[in-house]
């Protein structure tokens, strides 16, 4: 592995953990707003369901991407490849 490839990859992987960590805690906040006595806009059910969508999107497509940077490949089977692409469309769908 040359030296630029491990920089594409580790670029990679620091903005997917950066947008999984992201994206994770506001849906904490999210979620721990909704059991107090806060009461919710209009626009707060727009960010949940946004949040989940982002979420979705970088597990499905970033993860994929970094591991395929680092060069790991052909890791998932036929259903596995499918489900993954299923669940991207359906976060991409959301948002």
């Amino acid at each position: 592995m040359a030296n630029s490839e491990l920089v594409v990859g580790l670029i990679f992987l620091t903005q997917t953990m950066v947008g999984i960590l992201g994206n994770f805690s506001l849906l904490y906040h999210y979620i721990l707003l909704s059991f107090t006595d806060y009461r919710s806009r209009s626009t707060d059910f727009i960010h949940k369901h946004l949040t989940v969508a982002n979420i979705l999107a970088l597990l499905c497509k970033g993860v994929p991407q970094t591991m395929a940077a680092f060069g790991w490949k052909h890791i998932l089977s036929h259903f596995g490849c499918k489900l993954l692409f299923f669940l991207h469309r359906m976060g991409r769908g959301v948002s």
